[in-house]
C-alpha cells in the first residue's frame, strides 16, 4: 500500500469489476446493503454508465490501489426531492476500522458541491 494520503477521482466503467468486488464483499457479510445476491460486473457497469456528472460514483484511491467507492444519486425524480440525494459509501473491508469514512464521506459531499450540486 502506498504512503500516499487517499484521495477520491471519478469512476469510470473500468472501476466496475472492482466496485462489484466491494459491494459483494458487503453482500457476503450482511452487514450494509439490503442486495442478498452478488452483483454482477456488467449490471454494475450500466449503472456506473446511468449516472451523469455531477451526480455519479467515485472511487477513494491510495496510490494505484482503490480502498472504496461511492455513489451520490437521487432518491426521486419528483420536483420536491430535487435537493435530496442518496449517498452510499463501501470500503474494502480490510480498510474499515482505519478512519476513512467520516472524511471520505464528507469528502464525497464535499466534490459534488464543487462541480455545482445543490
Amino acid at each position: 500500500m502506498s504512503d500516499e494520503a487517499p484521495r477520491l477521482r471519478d469512476a469510470t466503467a473500468a472501476d466496475a469489476a472492482t466496485i462489484a468486488a466491494i459491494y459483494n464483499e458487503s453482500i457476503a457479510v450482511g452487514d450494509s446493503t439490503m442486495d442478498q445476491e452478488p452483483m454482477p460486473v456488467e449490471r454494475q457497469a450500466a449503472m456506473i454508465a446511468k449516472l451523469d456528472l455531477p451526480l455519479g460514483y467515485v472511487v477513494l484511491m491510495q496510490g494505484e490501489d482503490t480502498l472504496g467507492w461511492g455513489v451520490l444519486k437521487p432518491i426521486s425524480d419528483r420536483r420536491g426531492y430535487r435537493f435530496a440525494a442518496e449517498v452510499s459509501l463501501f470500503l474494502r473491508r480490510d480498510q474499515v476500522r482505519r478512519g476513512l469514512y467520516v472524511s471520505w464521506r464528507a469528502g464525497v459531499v464535499l466534490a459534488h458541491q464543487l462541480r455545482g450540486d445543490p
